[in-house]
């Protein structure tokens, strides 16, 4: 949904595939200034990072430098696909403020920008929409949680009474047997 056709997609392989994707925000030094090597360089798979003569090399299943079209069609939708299968996923943002999380996560404003969320929700229902046509008496249940872990709290971004400006409440953690069991 809403990825271009020669976008290739990845199948998560299973219930206990982990897949790490880094995404490189483009460096705002270069605007304007003398031009200078950059410090990181990325391919659809690994990154260098140069540090003074020394070159460090990472490998990650996907690295984008590019829009959000192809983070939906190698992150988003595979996990929207198995999910459907019956597995559970779990889409996990972590970076440095300011390092572009939100972006990939919400998206900009207009419709190509759109980032994770919305391009998964929409798939979500789509994918709904078309299996309930097929199979009129087929029955679907969708259930999400949306949180938010920062300086050690846990939020509800789903909390039905928020409103831009409000605090959000934090949740309480439950721990069994020496590790957090469910949030409420």
């Amino acid at each position: 949904l809403d990825a271009p056709d020669d976008c290739p997609t990845d199948s998560l392989h299973g219930p206990q595939r982990l897949v790490v994707s880094v995404r490189i925000k483009p460096p705002l030094w270069a605007e304007g200034r003398q031009a200078m090597p950059p410090p990181i360089t990325a391919d659809n798979n690994s990154v260098r990072c140069r540090v003074g003569d020394r070159v460090r090399h990472f490998a990650y299943d996907n690295v984008f430098t590019g829009g959000q079209a192809l983070v939906f069609a190698r992150v988003g939708r595979p996990m929207v696909e198995a999910a459907y299968q019956g597995y559970n996923v779990c889409l996990f943002a972590y970076g440095a403020t300011g390092s572009g999380k939100s972006y990939s996560m919400y998206g900009g404003g207009t419709r190509e920008t759109r980032g994770l969320i919305p391009r998964m929700c929409a798939k979500v229902f789509h994918t709904a929409q078309e299996r309930l046509a097929a199979a009129p008496h087929l029955a679907l249940a969708v259930s999400l949680q949306y949180v938010e872990v920062y300086n050690e709290q846990v939020r509800d971004l789903l909390q039905p009474d928020y409103e831009k400006g409000d605090r959000l409440k934090n949740l309480d953690l439950y721990k069994g047997r020496g590790r957090v069991t469910s949030i409420r």
